[in-house]
């Protein structure tokens, strides 16, 4: 082989391991360790300065063939995070090249995997052919540590990047409730109620349903592949890297724009709840405070969203007991209803029927951020597990915080009352003779609001974080700092409500509130719409490669399409309304330009 022997070579370079490589175990796939190897291989000649971007002028010492692998597993990768892959050139010849590896999770730790790679560059034609001078001084730049026997390097930090898995069962358990859980709950069922009377109870059914079916097919997508931008990830696999950017960052757009008016929302409650501190003030110190929470950890996050969570659903849980007891005749002072709010004032549909679709759209927009818990299980401990707990139990959540509260409102007070379109949740426990139930519940929608608040900025930050990740952001926002915090993500996510605060209370900007809020009115409609349209190619894709997700879409393709209709429908329907018509064409709009500037990238890639 006409072998030289320089001095043995060593590189330690960090790639980067995440969940969606795990088998069903929850252990590193075995075949997934020759990827990191590759990964790692590719970083270091781009370290060396060899050209790797593209395969039509890539430097000739990189059109190599694979001849040999070797590979010994001694112990499992159990957690996404760092994973150092030290690479030895063993042996070099005229035109082969023998390369040692060993995969580690941290330095100094005894090795996942040993082996070895063979080489063998080649021409055009396919014929070995000798390496070049550049090659057999392969010395990719750094602080080296060389020793007699063995030259030591450490390649400077990759671009690939790295999330901390730090979120724990309890906090994603949370996550996914709060995310569902929002002010839309505690003020929107007013108006939901007041258009449909009793009926409204058909459109949280309904609403509920059709985004248990989307949840359904986020299931199957995450369990059979999980992935870190989530069905931005996904889109980008099977419908092509355009939707996967447009979807993407009109989510994290969306969720920005939401900040901002979660900010000016809670500055305003303050105002009302404390009079003599103004909302402005209440509404930064509240970006202050929330997006240090995001820049510090992960965990900073997951701990305050727990709280945030656990008193929503005590709250609620705590209404829907003396509800219950209300209605059976067991609260004193208070007189069992009946079915006289259910039937009577105009009947159980008092407006009609179709009074039930406009408030059922409603409904779905206030059930927007159930998707959010498989954005956050890219810092899960146990990712997986995670996603399944919480999507399964969409539908519990769904049945008890929203259709059984509803419930419990039409039942004990007419739907016609002034003060069910207010505040319906204080209405009912004034009825109950709780008292200061109007301050109680302000401060209950102040906690939503900042829940939101805090969700909006973790979200939109690890949407660009993904974005940028898969190359489909500025890589800047891919950066994270010691602790696995994407901090300029979540700077820029920061940015919308600190801008929207100063602005909403120091210059006149109407205009501008109204549009950034109805650009992004109608994103979660778009959303569901990608989610579907994913899952119907997902599906067609793994049924020809024989492979059968564990999650399955109920009664497959026929629910799958009843879906894509069903969201169809519902655009057709902003579209032909005044009142809806507006919001949808701006949304239309945002996505337009995001669609281009995808296929623009799709077609320069």
């Amino acid at each position: 082989m006409d072998v030289t022997s320089p001095p043995r070579r060593t590189w330690e370079i960090p790639t980067t391991v995440h969940f969606d490589e795990f088998d069903v175990n929850g252990h590193l796939h075995n075949a997934r360790f020759a990827l990191h190897v590759e990964r790692a291989t590719t970083a270091l000649f781009a370290r060396a300065g060899f050209d790797t971007t593209a395969t039509h002028r890539r430097d000739e010492d990189l059109r190599y063939a694979v001849v040999a692998f070797t590979i010994e597993f001694a112990a499992p990768v159990s957690r996404p995070g760092p994973l150092l892959v030290e690479l030895t050139l063993r042996r070099l010849g005229r035109t082969s090249a023998e390369w040692a590896f060993a995969c580690r999770t941290e330095p100094g730790a005894a090795p996942s995997a040993t082996g070895t790679r063979t080489i063998v560059k080649i021409d055009q034609a396919g014929r070995p052919t000798p390496w070049t001078p550049r090659m057999r001084g392969l010395d990719p730049p750094g602080g080296a540590v060389t020793t007699p026997e063995t030259r030591t390097e450490t390649a400077a930090p990759q671009d690939d990047p790295a999330l901390r898995p730090a979120l724990a069962d309890r906090q994603m358990s949370m996550i996914a409730i709060g995310g569902v859980i929002g002010a839309g709950l505690f003020v929107g069922s007013g108006s939901v109620i007041r258009s449909a009377g009793p009926a409204a109870l058909v459109s949280y059914a309904a609403s509920g349903l059709l985004v248990v079916l989307v949840m359904r097919m986020l299931a199957e997508l995450s369990v059979s592949a999980p992935a870190t931008g989530s069905f931005a990830a996904y889109a980008s696999r099977e419908l092509g890297s355009w939707a996967g950017l447009a979807i993407g960052w009109m989510y994290a757009y969306s969720w920005s724009v939401t900040v901002g008016v979660e900010a000016v929302v809670g500055g305003g409650l303050v105002d009302k709840l404390l009079p003599d501190v103004p909302g402005w003030s209440a509404a930064l110190l509240f970006m202050v405070v929330l997006t240090g929470a995001n820049l510090v950890a992960v965990r900073a996050y997951g701990e305050s969203e727990f709280w945030f969570a656990l008193v929503k659903v005590v709250a609620i849980v705590v209404f829907i007991a003396l509800g219950v007891l209300a209605i059976a005749g067991l609260m004193p002072g208070v007189d069992a209803p009946g079915t006289a709010n259910l039937l009577h004032h105009g009947g159980f549909a008092p407006h009609g029927w179709y009074a039930v679709v406009p408030a059922a759209l409603v409904v779905m927009f206030a059930l927007n951020g159930a998707e959010v818990v498989t954005i956050a299980a890219g810092e899960a401990v146990r990712p997986a597990e995670a996603v399944r707990r919480a999507v399964r139990s969409t539908v519990t959540r769904i049945l008890v915080f929203y259709i059984g509260s509803v419930a419990v409102i039409v039942t004990l007070l007419p739907h016609d009352a002034a003060s069910v379109t207010s505040s319906p949740y204080a209405a009912v426990l004034d009825t109950l003779g709780i008292p200061h139930a109007g301050t109680a519940m302000d401060v209950l929608v102040l906690v939503a609001v900042l829940s939101c608040l805090n969700s909006g900025i973790y979200t939109s930050s690890r949407m660009m974080f993904a974005l940028a990740a898969n190359r489909e952001a500025p890589r800047i926002l891919s950066r994270t700092n010691g602790q696995g915090v994407p901090v300029p993500a979540v700077l820029l996510a920061s940015i919308a409500g600190f801008v929207t605060v100063c602005a909403n209370y120091f210059v006149s900007t109407t205009a501008v509130f109204d549009f950034l809020v109805n650009s992004s009115g109608s994103v979660i409609v778009l959303l569901y719409l990608t989610i579907a349209v994913t899952q119907l190619r997902a599906r067609a894709r793994t049924t020809r490669e024989g492979f059968v997700p564990t999650v399955r879409m109920w009664w497959h393709p026929y629910l799958s399409w009843l879906v894509v209709a069903v969201l169809v429908a519902m655009l057709v329907f902003l579209a032909t309304h005044a009142d809806t018509r507006r919001s949808l064409i701006l949304t239309f709009s945002v996505a337009a330009v995001a669609a281009t500037a995808g296929l623009i990238r799709q077609k320069r890639h």
